[in-house]
């Protein structure tokens, strides 16, 4: 009978979604931080649906590799906030 439980369980984790909301500044504290977020994106064999990302910056070069994410391998899980203009 316990068995039967955590098959209900485990079907009804598959129906809840996992957004994960990024506070996305300088590209040097996050190149890594993406790194792990992309490992454990669903695609991957784990539990994250969607990336959204808070844009906070500027500068060119920390845009720029937000736009390299925005239009890699997992930019379709990936949406930008505008947060700063």
């Amino acid at each position: 009978m316990e068995k039967k439980s955590i098959k209900n369980k485990s079907k009804n984790k598959s129906k809840n979604k996992v957004a994960l909301l990024v506070f996305y500044g300088r590209k040097k504290y996050s190149k890594m931080l993406f790194r792990y977020i992309f490992r454990d994106l669903k695609c991957n064999g784990g539990i994250v649906d969607k990336i959204f990302i808070f844009k906070n910056t500027h500068d060119e070069s920390d845009l720029e590799f937000l736009s390299s994410l925005q239009n890699g391998k997992f930019g379709k899980y990936i949406e930008i906030i505008p947060g700063v203009r």
